[in-house]
């Protein structure tokens, strides 16, 4: 045997055994596609199942239907005891500024992670203006046993927690969210 005949040989070799790697992969992915196939299959089930449970609830009458917030009440049983809804507010660094608690459809807590960094003060124009008058007096309208309770860092005049009792809606939490928020927004 010559040299030429043995580099053809071992290029041969080489190649054989790319082609083996390549189809194995090749089997491997179709395989793969196949699997994920049969899932998007099951998952188009469920879902044909839930649009048809939809479909039939859709078409009771008009004094059976439930508001959302009813539904969600009524799915957790005993008027949303032992319920906590917990939001995370960031500022645009993606730090932590302030996390709302609403407890059992009742009480709202909120607390400011640096509350001297934060530096939300209650006497402040933006605190009154964005969230006392436009947030919890509209709020107290509707909820007339509202009540606020606000703790401050020692020594300091900022608020570390608020705490709004009697909140029984989803929509009020909604809008304290967006009071906190918009307060968190004119400092960052």
């Amino acid at each position: 045997m010559n040299f030429k005949e043995e580099d053809g040989k071992n290029e041969i070799e080489k190649l054989v055994n790319i082609h083996r790697t390549l189809n194995k992969q090749y089997l491997d992915k179709k395989e793969l596609i196949q699997k994920l196939t049969e899932e998007v299959n099951e998952l188009k089930l469920v879902i044909n199942q839930l649009n048809k449970v939809i479909s039939g609830k859709s078409f009771t009458t008009a004094s059976n239907l439930l508001s959302a917030e009813d539904l969600f009440k009524e799915s957790i049983g005993n008027k949303g005891r032992g319920t906590l809804i917990k939001r995370k507010l960031f500022s645009k660094n993606n730090d932590l500024l302030c996390i709302l608690k609403f407890f059992d459809f009742k009480k709202v807590e909120i607390l400011f992670v640096e509350p001297e960094k934060i530096d939300v003060r209650e006497k402040s124009e933006i605190f009154i203006n964005d969230f006392i008058q436009q947030i919890l007096i509209k709020i107290k309208e509707n909820e007339p046993r509202l009540e606020m309770k606000i703790d401050k860092c020692k020594n300091l005049d900022s608020i570390q927690r608020i705490e709004i009792n009697n909140v029984s809606k989803l929509e009020y939490f909604d809008l304290i969210e967006f009071g906190i928020r918009k307060v968190l927004n004119s400092k960052f």
